[in-house]
């Protein structure tokens, strides 16, 4: 994150620098960024018992607009998006069958489990989108397009307890587990959204961007024994952007 900051300050300088020539005639807008991203992964198919939290966190970058009309244009970003804290937690009821010792006898015994897994995600973005804009107004603008981005760091850490019918049978099981290596490095989609200019330097963005491709690699769940679905990203961001002179 400091070695972000660092090279994101640097970019910003060359920015205004380039930004001081001729205002008035250039076709290209430079700008900086910040605000907040609201969301999670969310699963194609959600299973019952199975339940989780939006993690919120900072976003900050940079980004550039060429003209290509005094209404139509095209707006490019890179900036560093957190995507916060993203608790869940899931139960499930499955069929098994255990091996039990009676005396000198071992036998098997049909019987079920209970599983509650409780965990917390944190992935950490450097994102690049671009999306075509159109100005509706003068104060109003949209914008439709395509964003890739780049895993800098993930945590999928939790917790899983195990009991066995109604307890008593077998001892109850307790593990943790870590996911963050089956977390794919690459992730992209599409994303919409809406300026609201209060000055023409100065903007307030909302975007909504999902995933087409899931955070985890495939064949993860298969792997684990579970139906393989898919779980993609779908955040709702909230900037002030500022177009430096």
């Amino acid at each position: 994150m400091k070695k972000f900051i660092l090279v994101l300050i640097f970019i910003i300088n060359i920015l205004n620098l380039t930004a001081q020539d001729n205002p008035l005639e250039r076709k290209w807008k430079l700008g900086v960024r910040g605000g907040i991203s609201a969301g999670a992964p969310i699963p194609t198919k959600l299973e019952k018992g199975e339940d989780g939290e939006l993690g919120i966190g900072p976003l900050l970058g940079v980004f550039g607009k060429y003209y290509f009309s005094k209404n139509f244009y095209i707006e490019a970003n890179l900036y560093y998006d957190s995507r916060g804290n993203s608790p869940y937690t899931k139960q499930y009821r499955r069929d098994t069958i255990v091996d039990v010792r009676f005396g000198s006898t071992t036998t098997q015994l049909p019987t079920f489990y209970n599983a509650w897994v409780t965990g917390d995600l944190k992935l950490r973005y450097l994102t690049m989108p671009v999306s075509m804009s159109y100005v509706l107004k003068k104060w109003l603008a949209i914008q439709l397009g395509s964003q890739v981005n780049y895993l800098l760091s993930a945590s999928d850490k939790g917790n899983v307890k195990v009991i066995v019918g109604e307890g008593g049978i077998v001892d109850d099981i307790y593990r943790t587990y870590e996911n963050a290596s089956d977390i794919n490095q690459w992730d992209f989609g599409g994303n919409a959204g809406v300026s609201f200019y209060f000055f023409p330097e100065l903007e307030l963005q909302i975007r909504y961007s999902k995933s087409a491709r899931s955070i985890y690699r495939k064949g993860f769940f298969k792997d684990n024994n579970q139906e393989e679905r898919k779980f993609l990203n779908s955040h709702l961001q909230l900037s002030v952007n500022y177009q430096l002179k």
